[in-house]
Order: C-alpha cells, then sequence, then structure tokens
C-alpha cells in the first residue's frame, strides 16, 4: 500500500484550492456584456475555442494591438472603457478598430483589442495562466430612443456580482432629485444607464471581507450626466439620514435585499 506524507497531502489541497478559487471568479463573469456610450449600442460575447465539460478555462485573445487600463470592476466596466475609448478616437491607432477585449477578473486589468475591421479575434482564443477571459465584440446598432424619465430612474433597479443579487431602492420614492452623496470620500464615475451603475456598485462590494468592513449601502445616479456614485459604509447606516434634495435630475438609491443567484 502507497504512503504519503503529510506535507504532500496538504500541498495537493492547498493547490485543489487555489484551482478552485480561481475557476469560482472565472464562473462569475457573465458570458454576454454590452455598452452604450452616447446613445451607441455594442453587443460583447464571451469567446471561447469549443471545450465542452470541466471547469471555466482562462482565456486571451489577440489583435493587432492592445490598450491596457487597470482597477476596472467587471466585465461590463472594461465594455464600456473600451468602447468610449473607441467612439473618442483613443483606441484607434490608424484603421485599427475594437475588436473586444480581455478581462481578468482577480487583477482588474482591461485589455482593449485592436485589430483590422472584420477580423475574427474568436480564430485567436487560447487558454492562458491567470484569470482572464476573451469577450468579443459581436454586434453594432443604431442608437436606442432617449429614456423616459421613469426609465432612468425606476423605482427599483437590480445589480449584480459574485454570485449574489442586490436591490436598490429609490430613497423618496415620490421625487426623483435627490442625492445621498453628502461627504467627499466617493469618486463618481462614468456608467451607460442606471442598470449599468447598479452593476458596476454590486461589483464593488467583495464578499468575505473582514468583520467591520465597509458595505455596499446605496447609490446616486445623474440621468444627465450618467454619473454614477457607489455608497459604502459600516453596517448599520441608514441612508434615509443623509438623504438631502438637489436641483438635478438625479436619485439616490438604497440597498433593500441582497440574494444568491441560482445557476
Amino acid at each position: 500500500m502507497k504512503s504519503f506524507s503529510t506535507t504532500t497531502i496538504f500541498l495537493t489541497a492547498a493547490l485543489a484550492s487555489s484551482v478552485s478559487a480561481n475557476n469560482q471568479c472565472l464562473n462569475y463573469l457573465p458570458s454576454a456584456t454590452s455598452a452604450h456610450p452616447y446613445g451607441q449600442n455594442w453587443e460583447f460575447n464571451r469567446a471561447d475555442s469549443g471545450w465542452v465539460g470541466g471547469p471555466t478555462p482562462s482565456t486571451k485573445c489577440y489583435g493587432e494591438k492592445t490598450n491596457e487600463y487597470r482597477n476596472i470592476q467587471s466585465a461590463g466596466q472594461c465594455a464600456s472603457t473600451c468602447s468610449n475609448a473607441a467612439v473618442n478616437g483613443g483606441s484607434r491607432v490608424g484603421s485599427l478598430s475594437l475588436l473586444g477585449f480581455n478581462y481578468n477578473c482577480r487583477t482588474k486589468k482591461c485589455d482593449c483589442i485592436l485589430g483590422n475591421e472584420g477580423d475574427d479575434i474568436s480564430s485567436t482564443v487560447r487558454k492562458v495562466s491567470g484569470d482572464w477571459a476573451c469577450y468579443e465584440d459581436n454586434s453594432f446598432s443604431p442608437p436606442p430612443p432617449p429614456p423616459t424619465p421613469a426609465q432612468c430612474l425606476p423605482a427599483t433597479v437590480s445589480g449584480s456580482a459574485f454570485g449574489k443579487s442586490y436591490i436598490f431602492e429609490r430613497e423618496q420614492p415620490q421625487s426623483r432629485s435627490t442625492t445621498c452623496n453628502v461627504g467627499s470620500s466617493f469618486v463618481p464615475f462614468q456608467a451607460d444607464n442606471i442598470q449599468d451603475c447598479a452593476n458596476q456598485c454590486a461589483g464593488r462590494s467583495l464578499p468575505g471581507g473582514p468583520p467591520g468592513s465597509k458595505q455596499m449601502v446605496g447609490l446616486d445616479y445623474n440621468c444627465d450626466t450618467n454619473k454614477c456614485t457607489c455608497l459604502t459604509a459600516s453596517g448599520g447606516t441608514n441612508l434615509q439620514d443623509t438623504v438631502q434634495f438637489t436641483n438635478e435630475n438625479m436619485a439616490c438609491y438604497f440597498v433593500s435585499s441582497i440574494g444568491v443567484e441560482m445557476y
């Protein structure tokens, strides 16, 4: 009968735990995401090379050039960053166009993939080490009609990240001119719409944080500027104590419930 040392068993268990953690990170990434800079529609699908079964692999795609961005909190934010840069001309080199992006869910790196229009980056997908996922630009369509006030600031909106879903409810439901960002510790960022804002804020509430760490408690969203502010605080904080009225077309939302997504 073969015997194994205690050290070997511990090393094997540690390796299995590490692989499991990486796969969990990749499994939380969506199969598709979208972005809507300046009213344009961009759709991105997660590329693969036909593998079936087993854990989700780490993959990257390649083009003529990549532009790297750091501290990108989600695949959706990476899609917005790359498409915004493409519309503004910031990611173009000569005649190169945006073909897709690679996103690392562990390091929060976003690589916008540039190439010749019509290039098929799905044919370049490769398994790599790390926690990467390749997304290819699937379609581009004309801008949708502008949202109505009720669509821009609905009474409730849901966001999801890390296997959890968050329901955000609008403070002062009768008013669409409120803010809870009364301090200077929160920095607004560009979002495509209220849904994108909710998803990105959900992604900033990391699971398994240390006791006493700050949690996601709500968000501010401005319809006119598409600015989103994620609000975090210690447990037990009540946003109703900080809500203020403003003349801007915006609203404050608080987290009313947190659930677990079913796969």
